[in-house]
């Protein structure tokens, strides 16, 4: 007799567990979804966003203030994001000119394997996380 209520008592502890098991599944499939979060603003323009705010907060900007003010911050953003582009252009640049004139330095199979090497990092570059 003592047997058979352990086995129930065991059975009834599983069965919550799955029951609470199921629960937890089920609200996390059937819970509303959040709307889908807007593009990642890049770099640039949350870099200003987050200044423009202090600026606003610590300096105790009034409503006018706050209108004149807010499309320098957008102007800077943009203005960072043309800087930044151009930059990645020189470097990439700059980059190609220096594996240019190492390879122009290599063996036939030293450049086969800067080849390969150049690959690896391409890859590795491309499944990087990202932060923008």
């Amino acid at each position: 007799m003592n047997a058979i209520r352990v086995k129930i008592a065991l059975s009834l502890v599983v069965l919550f567990g799955l029951g609470a098991a199921t629960g937890v599944v089920a609200a996390r499939k059937l819970a509303p979804q959040p709307a889908a979060a807007p593009a990642t603003l890049p770099v640039e323009e949350r870099w200003s966003k987050t200044r423009f705010e202090e600026y606003r907060s610590r300096l105790n900007l009034t409503p006018a203030q706050v209108a004149a003010i807010a499309p320098h911050f957008r102007e800077f953003g943009q203005e960072m994001r043309q800087v930044r582009d151009e930059l990645r252009g020189r470097y990439v640049a700059a980059l190609r000119n220096l594996n240019e004139r190492v390879s122009s330095e290599l063996t036939l199979e030293q450049r086969q394997e800067m080849r390969e090497l150049l690959q690896e990092r391409w890859h590795r570059r491309d499944n990087a996380p990202r932060n923008p």
